[in-house]
């Protein structure tokens, strides 16, 4: 048996403004002996200066989680770790840490922006913006 390769679709780190969902992706991930894969995002809340209650974590046992960021008067860290564990024998599991920096003055979040991505579509349930002029659903941004 060989472990895991966790591959998450978004960076490793990323920031969002409070309110802005956050979605988290490992449906990449891959494993050399084509095993059946599990799946944990579990928050780490030791090593990040965020103190407030943990929000909710949907589909926290599945390839895509999300949670909605919560209200912050700073920019603070919240620690993710993602588990990927094999069906083999014996189960192998491999981890990747996100951290996701809610930051109040962060003025707009387009989500998810591919790591290669050259232009980014933004749909309604995909946008945080706090700017006066609103971006419109389908509207083509240029991510530099």
């Amino acid at each position: 048996n060989h472990p895991p390769t966790p591959r998450l679709q978004e960076s490793l780190r990323r920031m969002v403004a409070p309110g802005a969902k956050v979605r988290l992706d490992a449906s990449a991930s891959t494993d050399p002996d084509h095993d059946r894969l599990q799946f944990a995002w579990i928050f780490y809340p030791e090593i990040g200066n965020y103190r407030g209650p943990l929000p909710t974590l949907d589909g926290a046992a599945t390839a895509q989680a999300s949670f909605v960021a919560p209200d912050v008067d700073s920019a603070q860290a919240i620690h993710l770790i993602l588990a990927v564990t094999d069906q083999g024998t014996p189960p192998l599991t491999r981890y990747r840490r996100v951290i996701v920096t809610v930051d109040p003055k962060a003025e707009a979040v387009v989500y998810p922006v591919p790591r290669t991505a050259r232009n980014a579509s933004i749909s309604d349930s995909a946008l945080t913006a706090t700017n006066p002029s609103p971006l419109v659903a389908g509207q083509r941004v240029t991510v530099k």
